[in-house]
């Protein structure tokens, strides 16, 4: 064997121990360098390329500008909500807003204290009847009338309350007082000899009982606060009774006071509102009868038989009182009766 060939077979040998030895092991540790193979003649190799992997491929992420091809950039996957919310309880900013609203302002019900009657308007006669707007107040009436001339001639026979409840709805700029038509609150009395609800049926074939359209109050003046017209005291066909010929309602705004509590009939603003497209009829004399000192008429306590002989009204005065842990001025602010040492309603 000659020398050259002498080299090759010790070189075969030290390969193929290093193989081996590679094997045995199990791999490279990869924290050390890997000195660049190089051929018997000391000249760098390349590098083998490497094996393919089996299963699905993804092509490499290109970074560049080169024409042949648009840059491509990897997607970065948004954080968890786990680590969103860590981050808002660490003082970061949170991603998005938070979910909570501000609360809409309730309305505070306007409470209508005991109605005062006023003075009777005609006489007592008939069958009593009270109608009561339960915790509202009247915005207006519907009449009923016999309009024909013959045997009794032409007068009112009823007068039915027309009722709403009513609110304020608290703002930065300006508090807003609702007024919500409600035919459930009206109330006919059984007590005190009150006959209830009114009835429907004609007493006497001589007479024709006819509903009218309502008289209601309108949005810019919306409570009752009096009712006028013409009337006989002393009925030409029946000298022991009453005859009411026609129905003119007033109607005013409610303004809320100072305190913030007591709402009151504004002392401007009213408007008189006749049947003009109803029944109406001429009387001996003139009537009228209105609340005062800023109350608002929540009552009609009627006298009728065969017509409406009387009527008194009953007068209410308004307050809207602070929920619980509102603030409140001194006296009976409070829906608990009374405003506490430290500026607040109590539960």
């Amino acid at each position: 064997m000659s020398r050259s060939q002498g080299i090759s077979v010790w070189a075969a040998l030290l390969a193929f121990a290093g193989l081996a030895c590679g094997t045995l092991l199990g791999g490279v540790d990869v924290n050390k360098a890997t000195p660049e193979p190089k051929d018997s003649m000391g000249a760098l190799q390349p590098e083998p390329a490497a094996p393919a992997a089996s299963g699905i491929q993804l092509p490499p992420i290109q970074i560049g500008t080169s024409p042949e091809g648009p840059m491509t950039v990897p997607i970065v996957e948004p954080p968890a909500r786990a680590e969103t919310e860590a981050g808002e309880a660490d003082g970061g900013i949170p991603s998005t807003p938070p979910d909570a609203a501000v609360p809409a302002s309730l309305p505070r019900p306007i409470l209508v204290d005991t109605p005062t009657p006023l003075a009777l308007v005609g006489i007592v006669g008939g069958g009593p009847r009270l109608g009561t707007c339960q915790g509202g107040v009247v915005v207006g009436v519907r009449v009923t009338a016999n309009p024909s001339a013959d045997a009794f001639g032409q007068r009112l026979t009823f007068i039915e309350p027309l009722c709403a409840s009513a609110s304020v709805l608290d703002s930065p700029v300006s508090p807003t007082i609702l007024v919500t038509p409600d035919d459930a609150i009206v109330n006919w009395s059984t007590s005190d000899a009150f006959l209830g609800v009114p009835s429907t049926e004609v007493p006497d074939p001589r007479l024709v009982w006819v509903p009218q359209a309502p008289a209601l109050c309108p949005d810019s003046a919306p409570v009752l606060v009096g009712l006028s017209g013409e009337y006989d005291p002393v009925a030409p066909d029946d000298t022991e009774t009453a005859a009411l010929r026609s129905l003119v309602i007033e109607c005013a705004p409610l303004v809320l006071a100072e305190n913030g509590v007591d709402v009151q009939v504004a002392s401007s603003g009213h408007l008189l509102i006749s049947q003009a497209d109803s029944f109406s009829a001429t009387g001996s004399e003139r009537y009228q009868s209105s609340c005062a000192d800023g109350s608002a008429v929540s009552q009609i306590q009627l006298h009728s038989g065969f017509w409406l002989d009387g009527f008194v009204l009953g007068c209410s005065t308004l307050r809207a009182p602070q929920a619980a842990g509102a603030p409140c001025a001194a006296g009976r602010d409070c829906l608990s009766g009374a405003c506490s040492a430290a500026g607040s309603c109590g539960p």
